[in-house]
């Protein structure tokens, strides 16, 4: 039973090392790509408009799927700006 709570101790203390590495990573990405979060936002507001629809809330489906363009076009361009500003560190990420 001791080697359980060992093996468990282990495996929590190893995740969080491994989840603060994570979020640092993506905290990195975010740095360069400004426009993540906007896209990201696209994507859930999308899918909400998607189950709007299914549910036969026409209006709140509208009100989503705009929200949903504009979070679009500005994580675009967003994603342009930091192309153009940061040009070595974006080509090393995509190789």
């Amino acid at each position: 039973m001791l080697n359980v709570e060992l093996l468990l101790y282990n495996s929590t203390k190893m995740n969080g090392k491994r989840s603060r590495k994570i979020f640092s990573n993506i905290s990195d990405y975010i740095k360069l790509n400004w426009g993540i979060p906007f896209l990201i936002t696209f994507c859930v507001l999308l899918v909400g408009a998607g189950f709007s629809i299914v549910s036969n809330i026409s209006a709140l489906s509208d009100l989503l799927s705009e929200f949903a363009f504009y979070a679009l076009v500005l994580g675009v361009i967003l994603q342009i700006i930091c192309s153009l500003k940061f040009p070595k560190q974006s080509q090393v990420e995509a190789v």
